[in-house]
């Protein structure tokens, strides 16, 4: 059979038909429906596949029609945002991490279907991603969560685009109009060296000591040290890799992968973390055999009944330790900017800061991650003729 004499001519929406190509197999083929574009044509959008034979395409084409027909082939200019945004997040899904999808899902639900869900996708416009930002900060939204919609949206329309399933992204003509962020707090967040060594010499007699000193020593994240396992460890050898993550999904602790390519990584252990790590699996054992358990996985930070740490029992920890140490309240995260501004300052490279937090670019991590204490502004504060001086003043940390 050949392909029909006007291939283009203008068909009801859930037409189509089967033809032969010149490699023998056959295409099927099945009008969605008509998109306008900006310049007012319409162009004719359709879903098509090739099979074997003309028997297994005429079946493709009569699926298709039923799926048309139940509305699981929605015509372009009838796509709603929810609905293109639902597809889009279980086409990015197996490439993303489960927390990534998890948050996701819950910026799409709780911030972006109530308000601009049952628009179409075709019709929206930048004034209506305008109107979205300002009533979620009226509404109390963080500038940062802020953004995130905006990044989530921006690439989601992207793919539209891509897709042909939209003309243009209007997220692109929209920039979120959030408070600047107070740097001043941003330096908040990185404990001092006094205000560390206070903070572990309280926490030394509890039963995560060990995970807070691996984190302050390695710049773990929270569920990077919650998900590590004695055979990701070498004590022999030294050294250790993140392959995997803990992340709360809907209240329950879930093993994930990293959450970046780059999030597993080697990491050497220096001489005072083997012995914290050596001296904590001992306790460990201990613990568990005065508890009767028999573990049936080898996660290095445990409950006492061999289960994994959740995630949220560390932030109570450290919101309870840092009351008794008497040393500013910070986030669990905020030790890993404790590690790279400290590291920073002892003189590593902003390189190798951010390839062991397992960053993508230096840059990033210098931005978001290094503070600056107020010493090394002292240090730093220069005499005219030192600036100009041939022999230049070893450079601060």
């Amino acid at each position: 059979m050949a392909r029909p004499k006007n291939p283009d001519k203008k068909r009801s929406n859930g037409d189509g038909g089967v033809w032969q190509l010149e490699t023998g197999r056959w295409r099927w083929e099945i009008v969605l429906g008509y998109a306008t574009k900006p310049d007012g044509t319409r162009s004719r959008k359709t879903k098509s596949g090739t099979a074997k034979n003309e028997t297994e395409a005429k079946k493709a084409l009569t699926l298709a029609r039923a799926d048309k027909e139940r509305g699981m082939l929605a015509t372009p200019d009838k796509v709603t945002v929810s609905e293109y945004l639902k597809n889009w997040l279980e086409g990015r899904a197996p490439r993303l991490a489960k927390n990534s999808v998890t948050s996701y899902a819950g910026l799409i639900r709780l911030h972006i279907a109530p308000n601009i869900g049952e628009k179409r996708l075709q019709a929206l416009k930048p004034l209506d991603l305008r109107n979205l930002y300002t009533l979620l900060l009226e509404k109390g939204l963080s500038g940062r969560s802020v953004r995130y919609v905006h990044g989530l949206l921006y690439s989601a329309f992207k793919e539209a685009v891509r897709l042909e399933i939209t003309y243009r992204n209007v997220a692109e003509a929209v920039t979120p109009e959030v408070p600047t962020e107070n740097r001043n707090a941003k330096a908040s967040q990185a404990w001092t060296a006094d205000e560390a060594v206070k903070f572990l010499s309280v926490a030394r007699g509890d039963t995560l000591y060990a995970l807070f000193y691996i984190m302050l020593t390695l710049g773990l994240r929270r569920g990077e040290a919650c998900g590590l396992r004695w055979q990701d460890i070498n004590l022999e050898q030294r050294k250790l890799r993140i392959n995997q993550t803990i992340v709360t999904i809907g209240g329950k602790a879930t093993p994930s992968a990293p959450k970046t390519k780059g999030s597993a990584r080697p990491l050497g252990i220096p001489p005072e973390l083997f012995e914290v790590l050596r001296l904590h699996r001992a306790m460990q054992a201990q613990l568990h055999l005065e508890n009767g358990v028999s573990p049936e996985t080898d996660y290095v930070f445990t409950t006492r009944t061999g289960t994994a740490i959740h995630p949220d029992n560390v932030n109570r920890s450290l919101e309870r330790l840092c009351k008794v140490a008497g040393v500013r309240q910070v986030r669990v995260h905020d030790l890993r900017h404790t590690y790279a501004s400290l590291a920073r300052r002892a003189g590593v490279s902003l390189e190798m800061v951010s390839e062991k937090l397992g960053h993508a670019r230096a840059s990033f991590t210098g931005d978001v991650y290094v503070h600056t204490f107020d010493d090394q502004h002292d240090a730093a504060t220069l005499n005219l003729s030192e600036l100009l001086a041939s022999r230049p003043r070893a450079a601060v940390a």
